[in-house]
């Protein structure tokens, strides 16, 4: 299968081989991906848009799943999954922005993307909802959409979500579902011990 792509970007030489007058294709390696273009001008210029398009997305969510960034990224730039991703990781290694772990309902670890403009707000709401589990048993990702998201743009059930997300991996929640989450028994219990209070820890590196 033919892997050209944005500009012309392949991850196979032989698909653009054709079309570079038999000359040696351009070529980066970015991470474990070897990406191609007819010449080095078109190459550089075509990953400096994937990036740009990769930052500007993204630092207009607090936190976004690779998944839906990339399928709005290709609203500007028609990439494939395999030249998104190479790029996404090489923006996380120049700090650009971090690939944050998460837990979902089923208990398995994924990652969200928080653009690095975004940091401090995915940091700040995090807490502030571990907090809130020192007051309540239970929390739905409605309720924290409501508090940050008053007026429920599209895509904040899915940050909320996401945020509550991050609690359940640092173990300060459970998911129930993908509506709700509580607080674990062990936690509640060292609550009562304590004199009803547990402290979370100072916000450091995210991932």
């Amino acid at each position: 299968m033919n892997s050209s792509s944005f500009k012309g970007l392949a991850t196979r030489a032989a698909d653009i081989a054709s079309t570079a007058e038999r000359t040696a294709p351009a070529s980066a390696q970015i991470g474990g991906v070897t990406i191609y273009a007819r010449d080095e001008q078109l190459l550089q210029e075509a990953l400096r848009m994937i990036s740009n398009t990769i930052n500007t997305v993204a630092s207009g969510y607090t936190c976004i799943t690779p998944s839906f960034l990339f399928g709005l990224c290709r609203n500007d730039v028609p990439i494939h999954w395999k030249i998104f991703r190479a790029c996404l990781n090489a923006e996380a290694r120049r700090g650009q922005l971090e690939l944050v772990r998460c837990l979902s309902q089923n208990g398995n670890p994924f990652k969200v993307v928080v653009a690095s403009s975004k940091l401090d707000e995915f940091r700040i709401r995090v807490f502030q909802i571990i907090d809130l589990a020192q007051k309540v048993s239970e929390i739905t990702v409605r309720q924290i959409q409501d508090a940050y998201y008053p007026d429920r743009p599209k895509g904040t059930w899915f940050v909320a979500q996401q945020m509550l997300q991050r609690a359940a991996y640092l173990g300060y929640l459970m998911p129930q579902d993908k509506w709700s989450f509580k607080v674990p028994d062990t936690l509640l219990n060292a609550q009562t011990e304590v004199g009803g209070q547990f402290h979370p820890p100072k916000p450091t590196r995210l991932a």
